[in-house]
């Protein structure tokens, strides 16, 4: 199963959120594979926290830079 989550700007107070979410949703679907996904455009200050949240929890963080210029940041 995936989860995904798409930001403008990458906050913290998003990543605690969707953290939350995917905790959440792998109670629920104990036994099942949940691979969790936050995409973003902009960082503001405490984008770099934020990113390191996501780790903390098992989510992957994408960057996406332009048309088709996406990057894995985790």
């Amino acid at each position: 199963m995936v989860a995904v989550e798409v930001k403008a700007t990458l906050r913290l107070r998003d990543v605690e959120n969707f953290a939350d979410k995917v905790g959440k949703l792998r109670n629920t679907k104990a036994g099942r594979e949940i691979i969790a996904v936050v995409a973003y455009v902009n960082e503001t200050r405490d984008t770099d926290k934020a990113i390191e949240l996501a780790r903390a929890n098992g989510i992957k963080v994408v960057k996406h830079h332009g048309e088709d210029d996406f990057e894995e940041l985790t």
